[in-house]
């Protein structure tokens, strides 16, 4: 749950956050991506504020809202998981994995980015990821008007979205 600052305090950091004026910690990230307003808001929680902290979430719920107005309801969830600290953005841990591969042949290297990229745009976030919606996506590979997956690419994909997992596991950004 957001935690509600007072009617007063809230109405004011809301007009002075949509005005572009300065808020508190809350400043640099006004118009930054969900990871650094997670980023802000963590800092907001270690600094023990809990008036800033319900001020903070307030204007993170007035962001998340406009995002619904603009972009639908599943961007601004996706927006407010992130921020929150719910869900962790998929591509989080690309580059560390992709640097992990580096000793394989530049081929090779390519095409496990291509795919594991794909995996990554289907699915934004690694809670999303599970073994039923790999399953139920990987069948709508196959069967896409457009341009089915071949088997054999089919198993190359999932081999190489597997390495990803297996990476993310040791860097222990998922549970085993």
């Amino acid at each position: 749950l957001l935690l509600r600052p007072s009617a007063r305090n809230y109405a004011s950091a809301i007009d002075m956050y949509l005005k572009g004026k300065i808020l508190g910690r809350l400043a640099p990230v006004r118009s930054q991506g969900p990871q650094a307003w997670r980023e802000a808001l963590a800092a907001v929680r270690d600094a023990g504020d809990h008036e800033e902290l319900g001020t903070a979430e307030g204007v993170l719920l007035t962001r998340a809202e406009a995002i619904e107005a603009t972009k639908g309801t599943e961007a601004a969830q996706q927006f407010a998981g992130v921020a929150l600290g719910t869900h962790t953005p998929s591509r989080l841990h690309f580059n560390e994995w992709a640097a992990s591969i580096v000793h394989l042949e530049k081929k090779t290297q390519d095409q496990m980015k291509k795919d594991v990229g794909t995996l990554i745009e289907r699915f934004h976030n690694l809670e999303q990821i599970t073994p039923q919606a790999v399953r139920k996506w990987v069948n709508e590979l196959t069967i896409r008007p457009s341009a089915p997956a071949s088997a054999s690419s089919v198993k190359r994909m999932v081999s190489f979205w597997r390495s990803f997992w297996r990476f993310l596991v040791k860097a222990e950004a998922v549970p085993p």
